[in-house]
């Protein structure tokens, strides 16, 4: 469970050409009557693509299964940003590509490098049987989740579906399916449709497969061992990914770097008491204040609300003179800025002036009419839930 499946379903992030566009129209005149300035879309200073590269002739294509849940990094090493994770047990293409211990290989319609120490070689995955005049499938969307004219994340995204709502499979592509969702139709990955009902929970933090908490300040060890050396020791309530597990220990990355700790110092569920801001959040908001402190007058990190508040993973700046052109141009850089360093500061989405940001498919898009927020119906639209007043940002703990 990525930050982003709080919220969003986690799935693998096709990098995609990335611009800005902060367009949306002025705030609900009840909220906002103040606002005037066009808000036009800022040029992305960056574009980043990587392209999908076809697999070798099938007689050289051989095939690798994951041992644990893994990453497909966009290059060779834990230094580069994540394309998702694959579960445990899932076979994957190789290319026939190696730098040192990692290899390139293919998940679904991406092409990514995976550490061979969690590949074991498999025989070739037998096709599924084709079942011409099968009847349609019903579905339900397992997270927020945006439709995608093309099955693709790069094609453009159309309105998106909270969990629980029930959708019809019309036929599948690749690692995507068609689905009739309440009107609108588009292609969303297979893997963020349930088999079975599912409800809406709000701000329920759902246990996770792929994260996990700690439930008291604890050591990261480099072994699973208390007779191996501490790499330091990380407070409770800390987020970290799990890679793999054994003999009652897990092996996770930590703010006190990759180790291992002990499985009864850890949870899947997030503590029920206020964590502490997430070191991801905390060196995020470090390095937005030293550029843009003066152009916002405060921070909202840890509340109850958003999932991704309560996780320690949530900031809101509160911008100054919001409805000013002033404010919306402060407004515009902060976000930029975010967008260019996206990597770097991990970001996963950003929601401003109405609009929202993925990392998933390097787009901006409506928010409030774009199928997103459904926690904030009860609360009503205005300049705060819209997000006209404050750039929402959360983080991804990956």
């Amino acid at each position: 469970m990525s930050t982003r499946n709080h919220l969003f379903t986690q799935g693998a992030v096709a990098s995609v050409a990335l611009a800005l566009v902060t367009a949306g129209g002025a705030p609900p005149a009840a909220a906002a009557p103040s606002v005037t300035a066009a808000f036009r879309p800022v040029a992305s200073p960056i574009a980043s693509t990587v392209a999908l590269q076809a697999l070798p002739a099938a007689k050289t294509v051989k095939y690798a299964k994951t041992t644990a849940n893994l990453n497909l990094r966009r290059n060779a090493g834990t230094k580069y940003p994540s394309l998702g994770v694959m579960k445990k047990g899932t076979v994957v293409a190789r290319t026939g590509r190696t730098s040192g211990a990692w290899w390139q290989v293919r998940y679904g319609s991406k092409t990514g490098w995976a550490s061979s120490d969690y590949l074991r070689s498999t025989a070739k995955p037998a096709a599924a049987k084709p079942q011409p005049g099968a009847a349609k499938a019903i579905r339900w969307f397992a997270g927020s989740q945006a439709l995608y004219a093309k099955p693709t994340f790069a094609s453009k995204r159309l309105q998106a579906f909270t969990k629980g709502i029930k959708a019809t499979q019309l036929r599948t592509s690749g690692s995507w399916s068609y689905v009739q969702a309440p009107g609108s139709r588009g292609w969303v990955p297979t893997r963020d449709l349930s088999k079975k009902a599912t409800r809406y929970t709000g701000s329920t933090i759902l246990p996770s497969s792929s994260h996990r908490w700690t439930r008291y300040a604890s050591h990261v060890r480099t072994g699973g061992s208390t007779s191996t050396r501490s790499l330091g020791v990380v407070p409770a309530g800390e987020m970290m990914p799990v890679l793999s597990g054994r003999n009652g220990w897990s092996r996770v990355k930590t703010s006190k770097g990759t180790g291992w700790i002990k499985n009864t110092l850890l949870t899947n569920l997030a503590t029920k008491a206020p964590p502490h801001l997430q070191p991801v959040t905390a060196r995020m908001i470090k390095k937005v204040k030293a550029r843009y402190g003066r152009t916002y007058s405060s921070v909202g990190t840890l509340r109850n609300g958003s999932i991704g508040h309560r996780l320690g993973v949530g900031s809101d700046f509160m911008m100054r003179g919001w409805s000013a052109s002033s404010g919306i141009r402060n407004g515009n850089n902060l976000a930029a800025y975010l967008v260019r360093n996206r990597a770097s500061l991990d970001i996963d989405y950003i929601i401003w002036r109405d609009r929202i940001w993925l990392r998933q498919d390097g787009q901006w898009g409506p928010y409030s009419k774009g199928g997103w927020g459904r926690h904030l119906n009860a609360r009503g639209w205005n300049a705060t839930t819209m997000h006209y007043d404050h750039v929402h940002v959360e983080n991804l703990v990956d």
